[in-house]
C-alpha cells in the first residue's frame, strides 16, 4: 500500500512549504552514524524493517537476541539524541550494513579477499 511514503522522513532532500527541494535538515542533526543506523533499521529492504513489524504487531519487544537486536539499536539512537555520550560514540560509529552500497561494498570486499586467497595458492603450487 504506502511502502514507497515511508522513507521520506530519511531522504537526503525535502520539499519544504514553497514547493522547493531542500537538504533534510534532520539528517544534520542526526549526523551520518544515527542516519546510516536508521535506515538500515527502518528503510533497507534487507534489514529489519522495524516500521512494518511494529505497524503490524510482528514485534517481540521481549525476545532475546538476535530478534532483539534492532530495538535496542533504536534505543541507542534515542539515548545518543538524548546526550548519552555511550550510545553516541556507537551510534556516531555506525556504518551501514543493510543497504544496497553496503552489500555491494561488502560482497566486493569478499571477492578481493578470496582472489588475494586464489593468487597465494597460485603461487604455491607454481614449479
Amino acid at each position: 500500500g504506502q511502502q514507497s511514503q515511508h522513507d521520506l522522513l530519511l531522504q537526503s532532500t525535502v520539499v519544504n512549504r514553497k514547493a522547493e527541494v531542500v537538504p533534510n535538515a534532520l539528517l544534520n542533526s542526526l549526523g551520518p552514524g544515527a542516519t546510516a543506523l536508521l535506515r538500515d533499521l527502518f528503510m533497507s529492504a534487507a534489514g529489519p524493517n522495524l516500521r512494518a513489524r511494529l505497524s503490524h504487531g510482528e514485534l517481540d519487544f521481549l525476545a532475546g537476541p538476535p530478534a532483539s537486536k534492532p530495538v535496542e539499536q533504536l534505543g541507542d539512537v534515542l539515548l545518543a539524541l538524548c546526550g548519552d555520550h555511550a550510545a553516541r560514540d556507537y551510534v556516531d560509529s555506525y556504518r551501514a550494513v543493510y543497504s544496497t552500497g553496503a552489500r555491494v561494498r561488502a560482497a566486493r570486499k569478499e571477492l578481493h579477499d578470496a582472489l588475494v586467497e586464489l593468487s597465494s595458492v597460485a603461487k604455491r603450487w607454481r614449479v
